[in-house]
């Protein structure tokens, strides 16, 4: 009677643990977000040397969205804040191709923006020498900009010319 007893707790755990399995839901991840990020993904800071010419450097905007959700072509806007040491046209240019805004059309879920750095004999170390491009807005209505959560991390890429 003792083994009856002993395979009747191991049945009844059993069903238990499998019952238990039905009843778990899978949570998904299903937040439509765009980021910005160096060609790696890996960074959202690069340095550039002052002495620098025509050096081109590539960010990648990356739209992050279920197919399921991208029928129509997203587009998304950003802009560029230089410092005060800075200025378009003599220490960088953005390639024209590459302007705000971006349309991603459907099926292309990442695009560049292309800097050229030039030389600029009167680079003032002692300026603001930052370049910052910020994602502002996307024309897909509930699309987070930057990494979903509050400190909504790859929604700015900063430059700095030393």
């Amino acid at each position: 009677m003792r083994i009856d007893i002993k395979k009747a707790m191991i049945a009844l755990l059993v069903l238990l643990s499998l019952h238990s399995c039905e009843k778990h839901q899978e949570i998904l991840f299903d937040t439509p977000f765009v980021s910005i990020s160096d060609e790696t993904g890996t960074s959202s800071t690069m340095t550039i040397s002052s002495t620098a010419n025509n050096l081109l450097t590539s960010l990648k905007v990356d739209i992050n969205v279920s197919a399921a959700r991208f029928t129509d072509d997203i587009t998304v806007e950003y802009e560029v804040v230089a410092g005060d040491g800075l200025r378009e046209g003599v220490d960088y240019v953005i390639q024209s191709s590459t302007l705000s805004p971006l349309v991603f059309e459907k099926g292309t879920f990442s695009l560049p923006v292309r800097l050229l750095w030039k030389y600029n004999a009167g680079f003032d170390p002692d300026k603001d020498n930052t370049l910052i491009i910020r994602l502002k807005s996307s024309s897909m209505e509930d699309m987070v900009i930057g990494y979903p959560g509050p400190s909504a991390l790859r929604s700015t890429f900063i430059f700095t010319k030393k």
